[in-house]
C-alpha cells in the first residue's frame, strides 16, 4: 500500500527530508503553518502529486524545477516570504488553483504571478465547459 495523503501541518517541523520525492503514490501533501524555509528539489519527483499546500511558512522560492509536478492542480504558497517565482510554474498544464496571497514579490514578479493566475482560471473555465 502506498501513502496517498500526507498532512504534516501545524507542528514544529523546520525541514523536509530529501527523500520526500520517493513517495511516488503521494497525491496530496499538506505543509501549512510550519517554519519551512525551503522545499527540497526532490519533492518534484512526486509526479502523481495533485495538491501541494505549503502556505504560512518561510519559503522564499519554490524549487526551480517545480514544473516537473505535471499533475499538480492546486499549488498554495500563500503567506510565505516569496521573493521570486520560477517561470516554469506557467508550464504546469494541470494547474487550476494557484495561491500566493501575502507574498513579498516585487511588482514585476506580481505581474508574472497574475499571468499564471489568469492561465489557471482559463484552464478551470475549460473544465467547466
Amino acid at each position: 500500500m502506498q501513502l496517498a495523503y500526507l498532512n504534516l501541518s501545524d507542528n514544529q517541523l523546520i525541514a523536509l527530508h530529501d527523500n520526500i520525492g520517493a513517495m511516488k503514490g503521494l497525491l496530496e501533501l499538506g505543509l501549512y503553518h510550519k517554519q519551512l524555509a525551503s522545499l527540497p528539489d526532490s519533492i518534484c519527483a512526486s509526479t502523481h502529486l495533485r495538491e501541494l499546500h505549503a502556505q504560512h511558512n518561510q519559503l522564499s522560492l519554490p524549487p526551480a524545477n517545480i514544473d516537473a509536478l505535471a499533475n499538480v492542480r492546486e499549488l498554495d504558497l500563500a503567506a510565505n516570504q516569496l521573493t521570486a517565482l520560477p517561470q516554469s510554474i506557467g508550464n504546469m498544464a494541470q494547474l487550476r488553483r494557484f495561491n500566493i496571497r501575502f507574498a513579498s514579490l516585487t511588482s514585476e514578479r506580481k505581474k508574472t504571478a497574475g499571468q499564471i493566475r489568469r492561465q489557471t482560471r482559463s484552464r478551470s473555465a475549460g473544465d467547466d465547459a
